[in-house]
């Protein structure tokens, strides 16, 4: 409940070195508003400015913090809870900045890594994940276009072969029924990657994808609606 300043950052970066989960709430909705969000998602703690302290103070509501110079200061006696080998699963933290905040925030230094935030989650109404998959774009030192497809996380536990490629999951496609059943795959992926490629000379963009496992083709759903085996046959019709 800060605005994007140096005080919300440190705020929030006090919270992350105690192990805390820390997000960002909206006020603009006023105190109904925000009573409904923190009934929603029942938080311990609010840290707040002195203006705004009125509208995140309710009855059995969480404790408010008004983050000022001397509660900036007290953040600097707390020790460090968290942990440094915090991987995509242990996520905790998701936070983001407009172009209104980019001069409270470190330049880059050019030389580091870009890291990605990875995930997705199945379609209600469809299959389960394969994988999720980074597609990564460069233009080299001659002036020629390169692409680089990388697998980022991926359901079960298969591991790359010889050449470097992760197999399909497999398939669960009834052809003669058009089905198929979530019973291989994941509902949920997610993870953070960073480029081991990464050149700061080189010009590069990136692009994530989502990949589900086999699905019955539309000539499989129609063949089995016709109850016509023949109808534009295309071998196992699934994909």
């Amino acid at each position: 409940m800060l605005q994007p300043t140096a005080a919300c950052y440190r705020a929030l970066f006090g919270a992350i070195k105690q192990g805390a989960v820390a997000v960002p709430m909206f006020t603009a909705p006023g105190p109904d508003g925000i009573r409904l969000r923190t009934e929603d998602c029942t938080p311990k703690r609010l840290f707040t400015c002195a203006k705004k302290a009125g509208d995140a103070t309710s009855p059995g509501g969480p404790v408010v913090h008004i983050v000022d110079d001397a509660f900036l200061h007290s953040l600097t006696a707390l020790p460090a809870t968290f942990r440094p080998d915090t991987s995509g699963r242990d996520l905790a933290v998701l936070q983001y900045t407009s172009g209104t905040t980019r001069a409270l925030m470190p330049a880059s230094d050019g030389a580091t890594a870009p890291s990605f935030l990875a995930a997705a989650l199945k379609d209600a109404c469809s299959g389960n994940l394969d994988r999720i998959q980074i597609l990564k774009g460069w233009v080299d030192a001659d002036g020629d276009m390169h692409e680089k497809i990388c697998d980022v996380v991926r359901a079960g536990d298969r591991e790359p072969g010889p050449d470097g490629k992760v197999r399909l999951i497999g398939s669960t496609v009834d052809v003669k029924k058009a089905s198929c059943t979530n019973t291989i795959g994941a509902p949920e992926l997610i993870a953070v990657w960073a480029d081991p490629d990464f050149d700061p000379a080189e010009k590069a963009f990136y692009y994530a994808r989502a990949i589900e496992f086999p699905a019955s083709r539309w000539t499989a759903c129609d063949a089995a609606y016709f109850e016509d085996p023949d109808f534009a046959d295309d071998g196992d019709r699934a994909g």
